[in-house]
């Protein structure tokens, strides 16, 4: 006899339960420190980022298939 199927969750609900866990905390790694040049060049970017402004609106809209085929 073949096991039973594993219960049908509801939608969203795996969304809901990977945000309530990192919300948690609870089954976070553990820290994994950056050294030296990569610390360096993340910063630089992350510095970088602020040069620009955010756009209100984009210029160009991403075009969604609701035909179900890709």
């Amino acid at each position: 006899m073949p096991p039973p199927p594993p219960p049908r969750t509801e939608i969203g609900q795996t969304t809901r339960d990977v945000l309530r866990m990192q919300a948690e905390g609870t089954h976070a790694g553990p820290r994994l420190p950056i050294l030296g040049d990569q610390a360096a060049a993340s910063y630089a970017r992350y510095l970088k980022s602020f040069e620009h402004e955010i756009p209100e609106f984009l210029k160009t809209s991403v075009k969604k298939d609701v035909s179900g085929t890709n």
